[in-house]
């Protein structure tokens, strides 16, 4: 009986994905971003004339992104895997993810920071108790600010190299 209500859950929440992915599609294929966009520029007082994004663009941009935070995920899931942490690949991807996106949305807090790392840990709890949820959500970040200086010495290192004339 738990087994299958553990189904029925995942099943509910494997729907709740999908209508998320669809209706954002829709949003962007419909050029819900524009008008987005044209309305915080108005919010905030900029009347710049900025391009305005087509929505069928963005669209096209889609499978990237998704690519993108599977990419994110797996790396994730593997990150606590190397430390002995069993998760599985479907609940660390949109664990993670999600927990990224609460971040971003959270624009008072720099980078993210406490609130990705708190949404990680409450989304991966039930799979991997507190206290590793919450040492994992850390990990999290400290593999991710590494990654991030990884990338910006070595861009660095690429631009201070001469222009051959």
């Amino acid at each position: 009986m738990a087994v299958q209500s553990v189904g029925t859950a995942q099943g509910r929440n494997m729907v709740a994905g999908l209508v998320i992915v669809v209706g954002l599609a829709a949003f962007l294929h419909f050029g819900g971003a524009g008008v987005l966009l044209r309305w915080a520029l108005r919010r905030s007082g900029h009347d710049e004339d900025l391009p305005h994004p087509d929505g069928r663009r963005l669209l096209i941009l889609l499978p990237g992104y998704l690519f993108n935070w599977v990419a994110y995920g797996i790396a994730f899931v593997l990150l606590g895997r190397g430390l002995g942490m069993e998760l599985g690949f479907l609940a660390g991807i949109t664990a993670f993810a999600a927990a990224y996106f609460a971040g971003y949305v959270a624009l008072f807090a720099p980078a993210g920071i406490g609130i990705r790392e708190s949404t990680l840990a409450a989304f991966v709890a039930p799979v991997l108790g507190t206290e590793a949820g919450w040492v994992l959500a850390a990990l999290q970040r400290v593999w991710i600010t590494a990654v991030e200086l990884l990338g910006a010495a070595a861009g660095a290192l690429v631009l201070r190299r001469p222009v051959a004339p």
